[in-house]
């Protein structure tokens, strides 16, 4: 099985981040841009905050974009182990 890594620039004259269903995300575009890079600065230097404990006790709700939001419960992993 072969692997390819492919690297280029692209470049864009206008850009919109869209959640999964097709709402506007609500940040200025400069500040997804600064998210995203430090989201893969702190996965390249193994942060706990992205593992699965770290990532459900940060959270507070389900995300909006779920379209089971409303009725949704987070379960923490070792809570879905014990099932």
């Amino acid at each position: 099985m072969a692997s390819y890594c492919i690297e280029g620039v692209a470049t864009f004259e206008d850009l919109q981040v869209l959640r999964s269903d097709a709402t506007p995300l609500p940040l200025p575009l400069p500040q997804f841009i600064a998210d995203g890079q430090r989201y893969w600065r702190a996965l390249d230097a193994r942060d706990g905050q992205l593992s699965v404990g770290g990532a459900a006790g940060g959270a507070v709700r389900t995300p909006s974009w779920r379209p089971v939001a409303r009725n949704a419960v987070m379960v923490s992993g070792s809570a879905a182990r014990r099932r």
